[in-house]
């Protein structure tokens, strides 16, 4: 789903305010979530509670990722050089409103967002990261990695490096619905409780040859 207007957010925002959002790539969004041109939200993720999109950089966000309620994403900030940093202001001043700059914000595919997460400008989050609930989110955050806290930190990662590498390699994101249902031994398989070598093998037994198998 991609929202490439003003005109389009409008449109996108009036409905939200009474509708929740389903689209035929099967994203769902919220009730009451407000979006801005510029976004982009991959197929089969959800926006379960209502979400926040603010500023004029872009929003990017993968396939597959589940988001709790009331996130807020900032794509810019004020500038902080200016003697008056109030848009209203500047503009009745006859002057155009300074933005420190378009920080265009992306989300990779499979992410998990909890409840009340503020995302900032510039962040990049990668494939798989879970960012827990309350979190401000000042800097990029790895891949698979367990980010929580004001500002977030990394409190660990989900998976040995390796296991992690071989998951991403499949691009799983990018598969139709019947293999994901000819691999369910892959989607409900524990890989943080399985041994790395046995998870390693799963891997390459269900999705096939990955460039991290033999490490």
């Amino acid at each position: 789903m991609k929202i490439r207007s003003r005109i389009h957010a409008t449109t996108a925002n009036i409905l939200l305010r009474l509708f929740p959002l389903f689209t035929p790539d099967k994203v769902y969004i919220a009730r009451r979530t407000v979006l801005r041109h510029g976004t982009e939200i991959g197929s089969g993720t959800r926006i379960n509670g209502a979400a926040f999109v603010r500023g004029n950089g872009s929003l990017l966000i993968g396939n597959y990722c589940a988001m709790g309620h009331d996130i807020r994403f900032i794509t810019s900030n004020h500038e902080v050089g200016s003697v008056a940093m109030q848009y209203q202001l500047q503009c009745r001043l006859g002057l155009s409103p300074v933005y420190a700059g378009r920080r265009n914000i992306k989300i990779g595919h499979g992410v998990w967002i909890g409840d009340r997460v503020m995302v900032m400008p510039g962040v990049t989050v990668g494939n798989g990261a879970v960012i827990g609930a309350g979190a401000i989110v000042t800097k990029n955050v790895d891949a698979y990695s367990l980010v929580a806290g004001c500002p977030a930190h990394r409190i660990g990662d989900r998976f040995d490096g390796r296991v992690a590498a071989a998951i991403d390699s499949t691009a799983w994101w990018t598969w139709s619905e019947g293999r994901m249902k000819s691999a369910s031994a892959f989607f409900g398989a524990n890989f943080t409780a399985l041994p790395v070598d046995d998870a390693l093998q799963l891997i390459v037994e269900i999705c096939g040859h990955t460039d991290h198998e033999a490490t």
